[in-house]
């Protein structure tokens, strides 16, 4: 006997072995070319039932699910059930739209299997249903049935019935409308000529549904359902985001039993996990993407996959996105990717020239959930830094806005300090802001933010009464330190006040030392004697020692002197216009 088990098991590992390698040639190929290979193969029922469930919603949704007929008549049950999971629920409210729409393709794809399924698994939920678009009115025999109306038609000469349409629904729905007559007539006739008893049955008990008890119960199981796959309720998938930090990681590691026993949980963690989420992460560029394909992981590849299946499952949630293909799930796979190198950059201690083992290594002894939230940890420690200098920081003190920092700063800081923090990107990749992909963005914008700290903490030493008086004005940090430098070089008072063009053009007049010339590459500097100038009234007002300026601010500075060359070196005088003059508080 243990021979024959041994047979019978080493030939299901291999048929369940050909169907995953099937599925994952599938996986690649277009959703029309799909389908054709999938109708093809030798065996298509026993390929299309392989797809774990939200690899075969992804893909019908791809080929377009009223062009899938073939593949939702071979389609299990449990892959009928995660669709309607998916699809026919509005938060905990039932969308009987929708569901009108998938029950109508179901019945059109195997109208027998339908009764079956409903009669032996979804009773409650399809009466559910029924209850909200059937007017049931059972005949006493003395009855004649024209009393009831001509909408009403019967089966048995006992119940009448006749559709009707919610209150819900827009005279525009009339599409759908006309759906929903034609699919709840058929579906009823069907339902009678299955089984005619059962059909008095499914009637009687319709017209005694209870819609919140029936609709509760149903959200209750879809949500049982769901978590087992890694959609888990917002309110525990939320904690996807809650940060870990390497010290917590390796307490909790030590209670940890992860691992795979042997060629049967192989097989186990391929059937049950989805194709897409690993495929769609192999082609990113990520130190996450790179370590799925290192050698030496092989043997924890299925279980590395089925964790980060669950992860992305779990963002999902947690964002509360829609996501019906694979070109949706693209942006959850390239989140989590981006974490998860955060997060085994940080764990290492390495950065981004980790070899082989080393990502095989951190992947193969930490769970991809606890990578992340190690890598998500990272960003929302610059978050929690912003908030705390926030509250004690000089321009918010002075109630002054976030455009006080230039649009560029000001892109870092209103980044940080949404709820989810992201990486001002500045279109540099298409976007102007994107989810934290790589250490490296980390570091810019902690560098971006030490700058913001320094420049506030420089302004705090200097004697501004009211910034506010220039509230007309659209006043930025660098307007705020250039135009007291100016009036103190003219010898105005140190007001944050605009200043006249014809006094500023005696200042402007010496900014550069020599004119813009049209006709050479070279543009005119502002002058070292004008720099150290600037710098000798900066230590004078504020106390402080050159020595003590910090690295930041003097790349601050710099890059303000740089922007003041980039700006005005080819403007001359005459042309001069307050309004397009940014840089000065000029009137």
């Amino acid at each position: 006997m243990t021979l024959i088990k041994d047979t019978h098991t080493r030939e299901a590992m291999q048929r369940a072995e050909e169907l995953y390698e099937q599925r994952k040639q599938l996986m690649k190929l277009s959703p029309e070319q799909a389908m054709e290979k999938i109708l093809e193969y030798k065996h298509p029922a026993a390929l299309v039932h392989s797809f774990v469930e939200q690899d075969f919603y992804f893909l019908i949704h791809e080929i377009g699910p009223e062009d899938c007929n073939p593949l939702l008549a071979m389609a299990s049950q449990k892959q009928w059930e995660y669709v309607l999971d998916m699809e026919i629920w509005n938060q905990d409210r039932i969308a009987t739209g929708d569901m009108t729409r998938w029950l109508y393709l179901f019945f059109n794809a195997d109208s027998k299997r339908l009764i079956q399924w409903f009669l032996s698994e979804k009773t409650e939920i399809i009466e559910f249903y029924l209850h909200k678009f059937l007017n049931i009115i059972i005949r006493i025999h003395d009855q004649d049935p024209s009393d009831f109306g001509d909408d009403f038609f019967t089966l048995d000469d006992t119940f009448y019935v006749r559709i009707v349409d919610s209150d819900e629904e827009s005279d525009s729905d009339m599409l759908d409308k006309e759906l929903k007559h034609q699919f709840l007539k058929h579906f009823l006739e069907k339902l009678a000529d299955y089984d005619f008893i059962q059909y008095q049955k499914v009637l009687l008990e319709t017209i005694h549904v209870l819609p919140a008890e029936s609709e509760e119960e149903a959200y209750r199981l879809r949500t049982l359902r769901l978590a087992e796959k890694g959609f888990l309720p917002f309110s525990e998938a939320i904690g996807v985001y809650q940060p870990m930090t390497p010290e917590e990681i390796e307490k909790k590691l030590i209670q940890l039993r992860r691992g795979i026993k042997g060629p049967e949980d192989i097989i186990l963690y391929r059937i049950r996990s989805p194709i897409s989420p690993s495929e769609l992460a192999d082609a990113q560029e990520s130190v996450f993407s790179r370590s799925l394909k290192s050698v030496s992981i092989n043997d924890m590849l299925p279980l590395v996959q089925s964790e980060f299946a669950a992860l992305c499952n779990q963002l999902i949630s947690a964002d509360r996105k829609a996501v019906q293909n694979r070109d949706q799930l693209k942006d959850v796979v390239k989140k989590a990717c981006g974490y998860l190198s955060i997060g085994m950059e940080h764990l290492s201690g390495l950065r981004q020239k980790m070899s082989s083992d080393q990502m095989a290594a951190i992947i193969e002894r930490y769970p991809i959930k606890w990578i992340f939230r190690a890598g998500y940890g990272r960003v929302l420690m610059l978050k929690w830094r912003v908030q705390r200098w926030q509250r004690s920081s000089w321009y918010h003190s002075k109630g002054l806005p976030l455009t006080f920092w230039d649009e560029l700063r000001m892109g870092v800081l209103g980044g940080l300090m949404i709820k989810k923090p992201l990486f001002f990107d500045n279109y540099e990749t298409g976007v102007l802001y994107r989810e934290f992909e790589s250490t490296e963005d980390i570091e810019k914008t902690a560098d971006a933010l030490a700058k913001i700290m320094a420049m506030d903490s420089l302004l705090s030493l200097i004697k501004i009464d009211d910034p506010l008086l220039a509230s007309e004005h659209l006043l930025t940090y660098k307007n705020t330190l250039l135009t007291l430098w100016t009036r103190n070089f003219l010898g105005l008072p140190e007001t944050l006040t605009p200043i006249s063009v014809e006094k500023f053009g005696t200042f402007y007049r010496k900014l550069f030392d020599r004119r813009p010339d049209l006709q050479h590459d070279a543009y005119p500097e502002v002058p070292a004697e004008m720099k150290r100038n600037f710098i000798n009234w900066l230590i004078q007002t504020t106390g402080l020692d050159r020595d003590e300026m910090s690295k930041s601010l003097e790349d601050m500075l710099e890059e303000l002197f740089n922007e003041i060359e980039n700006e005005y070196t080819m403007v001359t005088q005459k042309d001069l216009d307050p309004r397009f003059v940014n840089l000065f508080l000029l009137e």
